[in-house]
């Protein structure tokens, strides 16, 4: 029996509307101190009620290079397992440049809007269809420009385009994974915290650049913010909620909870800028915001990234595309793409 492609009939809206339950998603990533798998794991015990339709959810690390690398994963899901070993082959196994890309450019869409055509007449996607019943895949991908990545994945029983309300949900949602995930690292390795704040904004310690005066004003809005989006906010207006909680904070620190023995609360303020390829004709943060941008990601969602204005994410990748001499982002693209690949050869 001849299938349709899956790019037919595509039904518009996947039903990832506005739930409290994405909070606790946020919330369970910002868990950092358990292992990979276990903090995958917390990720994805909160994740699967939101988004599983029977068909399996997982979440995975990766890293995007000229070739994908899948390093670990966690699934949930009866199918999940035969469904994604299947899909697996197809992104890493065949020729399909545009399966890769899924990962590498929009953060979040379905196969059947990504572009990914070729896949419906693959033998593999065919039997995936007949053996698993799954028709399409929500993809969720969260990457800085370093190209270390975390990916969440909900294999669907029909063809669905993402809209933009759950586009902007989700890619907030990863984020926030991204940030975590970045902040697992820093904690293994060199944590450097700057502040320590009550959850009303008080510092009540603050040392190097965190001392400053314009720093200590977004450290406090940012703890009100994440107190006020974790109570009352979160069951009244969750996307309100998750729209105020910052993912980063001044493009440098992520807050995470600290609690003490006697019950009180306290932010402590980490240093987690994200990381680009080192130019020696960028600065960090314009290599950061053109990384960014290069990868699909717009102005809003790079603001929301780090913490910063819209005006100031526009200000950089004006900045950075001048001093590269590139006239579209098109051209940007190109630019970082091929330096990034170049640089993680060389590593």
């Amino acid at each position: 029996m001849m299938r349709k492609p899956f790019s037919e009939g595509v039904t518009k809206g996947g039903g990832w509307g506005a739930d409290a339950r994405f909070l606790d998603v946020v919330e369970a990533g910002y868990v950092i101190g358990r292992s990979d798998q276990d903090w995958m794991r917390g990720i994805i015990e909160r994740i699967h009620p939101v988004l599983d339709e029977g068909l399996g959810v997982q979440v995975g690390t990766y890293l995007t290079d000229r070739a994908l690398q899948i390093r670990s994963i966690v699934q949930l899901g009866e199918r999940t397992a035969h469904a994604d070993s299947l899909i697996t082959k197809l992104l890493v196994c065949t020729d399909h440049r545009a399966a890769a890309d899924l990962y590498r450019a929009k953060p979040v869409c379905t196969m059947s809007q990504c572009g990914v055509h070729a896949l419906a007449g693959d033998p593999l996607w065919q039997q995936l269809v007949a053996e698993t019943g799954v028709h399409d895949v929500l993809k969720v991908a969260i990457r800085d420009p370093s190209g270390r990545g975390l990916s969440i994945a909900a294999n669907l029983g029909r063809a669905r385009v993402v809209s933009r309300a759950e586009g902007d949900r989700l890619t907030r949602v990863g984020a926030h994974l991204g940030a975590a995930f970045r902040a697992r690292s820093t904690d293994v390795h060199a944590p450097v915290d700057d502040a320590v704040l009550r959850p009303d904004g008080r510092v009540e310690h603050a040392e190097r650049e965190a001392t400053h005066e314009t720093a200590r004003v977004a450290l406090r809005d940012a703890a009100r913010a994440i107190d006020h989006a974790r109570g009352r906010r979160r069951a009244d207006d969750p996307d309100g909620a998750l729209e105020t909680w910052p993912a980063l904070v001044d493009g440098r620190w992520t807050l995470l909870e600290r609690s003490e023995s006697d019950g009180r609360r306290f932010f402590v303020a980490r240093r987690n800028e994200p990381r680009a390829p080192a130019r020696a004709d960028l600065t960090p943060t314009e290599a950061v915001c053109a990384g960014y941008a290069a990868m699909g990601h717009g102005q809003k969602l790079i603001a929301y990234e780090l913490g910063v204005s819209e005006r100031t994410v526009a200000m950089y990748v004006r900045r950075a595309m001048r001093k590269l001499a590139l006239r579209s982002r098109a051209e940007l693209t190109s630019a970082i793409s091929g330096s990034s690949q170049g640089s993680a050869q060389g590593a």
